[in-house]
C-alpha cells in the first residue's frame, strides 16, 4: 500500500510539474508583445520633464503599456533637475562610475566632453531607423551642431526657445498697478516706482507688508551670463543684456561697458532696498513659479505658457479669481535702449551611452524616439482619449472630457505629460490643439498663442552661439557679478575695475578673443 501511494505521488507531481509548464509556456507565448519580441529590452532615459514642478509620470502609466505592447521595450525614466549646473554634475559623476543610462539629455559643452572620453555612441546610423523624425527634427543644421569631425554624437532638436523664437516676456500685476492708481511704467526709473509701491504700499490691500516689486531667481546661461536671463530685461535697459555686445564692428564682453556698472548698480539698488523677493538667491525655478502664483511679487520676466496655460495659471487663479498680469514693454533705459533679452538658435541635446551600443540597444532606442512621434505622439501629448482629451465633432483635439480634472489642460495630468518635448510639433493647426482657450474664474478667456504674439512683438537682441568659459572662471565670474548685486562686495568703479582684471588674468580676455575671432570667421560679426 505505501508503495502504491507513494507511486500515485509520484505520478501527480509529475502530472503538476507538466501542467504548470505548460501554462507557462503558454503564458509567455500570449505575453509576447505585439513586436513579436517576448523578452523585453530594458532601455533607460533620463529626461528633463516638459513641467518640472509636476511629478514623474505614475509606475502604471499607460504609455508604459503601449510601449511594452508595442515595442517590446522596458522604458525606465529618471527625472534629471532643470538647474544646467546640477545636470552637468550628474552626468559627469555617472560617467565616472560607468552607470551612464542608455538615453540621456545633456548640454553641448557635456557632449562634447563625453565624446573625447569616449562615453557615448555616435548616432549617425540611427537616422535611417528613424524616417520621419529625422526628416523633421534632425534636420542638417541639428547634425551639424552635435558633430565632432565628422560624426554626430548626440540627437539635437530645436528648444522650445528656437521652435517658437521670443516666448517670455515682461508681466505686470494690473490689478496692483490698478489698486495704487498707477500707469503701466515705462522708463526703468518708472518701473523702480513701481517696484517700491508694490513692496511698500499694499498693492494685494490685504493689510499686510508681504509683496515684494520684482522677482526672479538665477537662471544663467553661455548667452545671457552672471545673474542669467530673469534679469536681461533690466540690464537690456542700459543696453547690455546678455554675455557679448554683438556689433559686428565693436563685439566685446558687456561687462566692459560702463553701462554694465550701471546696470549691475541698479540690481544692487535693488537689493538693498528690498523692493526685490529677497529669495531670488536661492530660488530654483519652481520655487520662482510657486512664488508668483502666491503673490508675492508683481513684475517678472516669464515663458508663456508657463504663465498662461490652464494648468499652471489656475493655481495663481483659485488664489486671486480677480487678479491680472499683463504682457508689457521691457525698460527703458537712459540712452533709449531696450529689450526682453537674447533670442537665439538653441538646442537640446540627447546622448546615446557607449555601453547602450555595446549591448546592441541602439536600435531599439530609435524605434521608441520614431513610435513616440508618430503613432504614440497623441498619446504622449494630449494622454488617453476619452480621459484627457477627446476628438470634436471638427475633428479637433478638445479638453471637454467628462471629468475637468482629467484633461490634459488640468493641473492634475501634468506629469502625464512629462515627455511633451521629445514630440515637439509646432504647425499653427498643432498649437492651437495643444493652447486651447480657455476661461479664468473671473471670466476673461486666456489665449496663450495671443500672449506669445505678443511677447514676440516687443524688442529682442539677436544672437549667436558661442563656447562656454572654462568652468573655473565661469564660477568667479558669476559668484562675483552675484556678490556686487548683493552687496557682498562692495560695487565701486575701482573694485570693478580690479576684478575685471583679475579674470582676465585667469583668461577671461583670451577666451573671449577666441570667441570673437571665430565669431568673425562665421560670418557673425564681421
Amino acid at each position: 500500500m505505501l508503495k502504491l501511494s507513494i507511486m500515485k505521488k509520484s505520478i501527480s507531481l509529475k502530472k503538476i510539474t507538466a501542467f504548470t509548464s505548460a501554462a507557462l509556456a503558454a503564458i509567455a507565448l500570449f505575453s509576447c508583445s505585439e513586436s513579436g519580441e517576448s523578452e523585453l529590452t530594458k532601455i533607460e532615459m533620463w529626461y528633463i520633464p516638459s513641467q518640472s514642478e509636476a511629478g514623474e509620470p505614475p509606475a502604471d502609466w499607460f504609455v508604459y503599456d503601449k510601449i511594452r505592447s508595442k515595442l517590446g521595450i522596458e522604458l525606465v525614466l529618471k527625472a534629471l533637475p532643470t538647474d544646467p549646473t546640477e545636470l552637468t554634475d550628474i552626468i559627469m559623476k555617472a560617467a565616472a562610475t560607468k552607470s551612464l543610462p542608455d538615453l540621456f539629455r545633456c548640454s553641448h559643452a557635456t557632449m562634447k566632453q563625453l565624446a573625447k572620453e569616449d562615453k557615448i555612441a555616435c548616432v549617425d546610423k540611427m537616422f535611417p531607423l528613424m524616417p520621419i523624425r529625422s526628416k523633421e527634427i534632425y534636420t542638417n543644421s541639428a547634425r551639424e551642431i552635435a558633430q565632432i569631425d565628422g560624426m554626430t554624437f548626440a540627437l539635437a532638436y530645436p528648444t522650445s526657445n528656437s521652435a517658437m523664437p521670443k516666448n517670455e516676456g515682461v508681466l505686470i500685476r494690473k490689478d496692483w498697478l490698478d489698486n495704487l492708481g498707477m500707469q503701466v511704467p515705462k522708463t526703468i526709473d518708472e518701473f523702480y516706482r513701481v517696484m517700491e509701491a508694490f513692496t511698500f504700499n499694499d498693492p494685494d490691500m490685504n493689510g499686510k507688508q508681504d509683496t515684494y516689486g520684482f522677482g526672479a531667481y538665477i537662471e544663467a546661461n553661455v548667452q545671457e551670463d552672471g545673474l542669467g536671463k530673469r534679469f536681461s530685461p533690466i540690464f537690456g535697459a542700459f543696453g547690455v543684456c546678455g554675455t557679448f555686445n554683438y556689433s559686428k564692428n565693436n563685439g566685446h564682453l558687456n561687462i566692459r561697458d560702463r553701462a554694465f556698472y550701471d546696470a549691475l548698480d541698479f540690481v544692487r539698488k535693488m537689493t538693498m532696498t528690498k523692493v526685490i523677493d529677497p529669495n531670488w538667491i536661492a530660488y530654483k525655478k519652481d520655487d520662482f513659479r510657486n512664488a508668483w502664483k502666491s503673490g508675492r511679487f508683481g513684475i517678472m520676466r516669464e515663458q508663456f505658457a508657463a504663465y498662461s496655460l490652464k494648468s499652471n495659471y489656475t493655481p495663481f487663479d483659485e488664489r486671486f479669481p480677480n487678479a491680472e498680469w499683463i504682457v508689457v514693454d521691457p525698460p527703458v533705459g537712459p540712452s533709449g535702449r531696450s529689450a526682453v533679452g537674447i533670442n537665439m538658435q538653441s538646442w537640446n541635446y540627447l546622448a546615446v551611452s557607449k555601453r547602450a551600443m555595446e549591448l546592441g540597444k541602439t536600435e531599439k532606442i530609435a524605434k521608441l524616439l520614431e513610435w513616440l512621434y508618430t503613432d504614440g505622439y497623441m498619446s504622449v501629448w494630449y494622454g488617453q482619449e476619452g480621459i484627457n482629451y477627446v476628438i470634436d465633432a471638427e475633428g479637433k483635439v478638445s479638453d471637454k472630457v467628462l471629468n475637468e480634472k482629467n484633461a490634459f489642460t488640468s493641473v492634475e495630468s501634468k506629469n502625464l505629460l512629462q515627455l511633451r518635448w521629445l514630440v515637439d510639433k509646432n504647425s499653427a493647426d498643432k498649437l492651437r490643439e495643444r493652447y486651447p482657450l480657455w476661461t479664468t474664474k473671473n471670466g476673461r478667456v486666456m489665449d496663450s498663442l495671443e500672449v506669445l504674439k505678443r511677447m514676440q512683438s516687443k524688442p529682442w537682441i539677436d544672437g549667436f552661439n558661442f563656447e562656454k568659459m572654462d568652468d573655473d572662471l565661469q564660477k568667479e565670474y558669476r559668484t562675483g557679478i552675484l556678490d556686487f548685486a548683493t552687496g557682498k562686495r562692495n560695487l565701486t568703479r575701482e573694485n570693478w575695475s580690479m576684478f575685471i582684471k583679475e579674470l582676465d588674468s585667469k583668461g577671461l580676455s583670451k577666451w573671449e578673443a577666441k570667441i570673437i575671432e571665430q565669431a568673425r570667421a562665421d560670418g557673425n560679426m564681421l
